[in-house]
């Protein structure tokens, strides 16, 4: 018996370098692996995650369908549990996976948060994430996010008035929030893990911001002023 516990430790020391080496390696010549078919909030998401790798490692990835290399790998909506979603190491690539669009977006953003170190709020604290020629991945790596205790989660953007032609490089005739503003706001709902939006105060359903969120994975919603999507604020005159 003793000398099979020396052996088994034994074992165990030579075998934690093959270990290590076994650990998946993220630099900046990493691609992300999407299917051409991914649904458009999912597409958009994979885009934020280039420009997240572009901060860290200096040099913004390729988006492929496939690739037999080391990859971050964005997994097609597989069902399940609303907006629960997993991160996994296989084989070489990084598995990032949903139930749900939602869920797959969650995924995409955690990833970047907890591995990237890109904070969700970067863009309205100035955050940058730190430098780094790579990360290393474990090989063993798997983890699973139920579904969000609360189903609807969200931002109102009250006062909007006081977001419009105020951000660096935004094209804003300062009648309302830009597309590049709002589809920051967007972003940064769903980098918190929100689902939801009351895109403005005086909003009708055809102004294009409901499109914009509808195109980023958002639920609409409204709110008190606007019951049922109608506008009273600004009914039509003569009506």
């Amino acid at each position: 018996m003793r000398y099979r516990i020396v052996l088994a430790c034994l074992l165990m020391v030579f075998a934690g370098p093959a270990a290590a080496q076994s650990a998946l390696t993220i630099d900046a010549r990493t691609v992300i692996v999407e299917s051409p078919n991914a649904p458009g909030p999912v597409k958009k998401a994979a885009d934020d995650l280039a420009s997240d790798m572009a901060k860290v490692f200096g040099a913004r990835p390729q988006i492929v369908p496939a690739s037999s290399g080391p990859a971050i790998e964005i997994a097609s909506p597989a069902g399940g549990s609303s907006e629960s979603f997993a991160i996994a190491a296989r084989g070489n690539h990084v598995v990032l996976s949903g139930a749900d669009v939602r869920g797959t977006i969650f995924a995409i953003y955690t990833f970047a948060q907890d591995y990237l170190g890109v904070d969700p709020m970067y863009y309205w604290n100035d955050s940058q994430p730190p430098k780094k020629t790579s990360i290393t991945i474990p090989a063993g790596l798997s983890r699973n996010f139920p579904s969000p205790l609360f189903k609807y989660r969200g931002v109102f953007t009250n006062d909007e008035d006081q977001l419009t032609g105020w951000a660096p490089g935004e094209q804003s005739d300062h009648s309302g929030i830009s597309r590049q503003v709002e589809d920051k706001i967007f972003e940064t709902i769903l980098r918190l893990k929100g689902n939801m939006i009351v895109p403005g105060t005086w909003t009708f359903s055809s102004d294009p911001q409901m499109k914009w969120a509808g195109e980023r994975g958002l639920i609409l919603n409204q709110h008190h002023a606007i019951p049922l999507g109608m506008n009273v604020a600004r009914w039509p005159a003569n009506v």
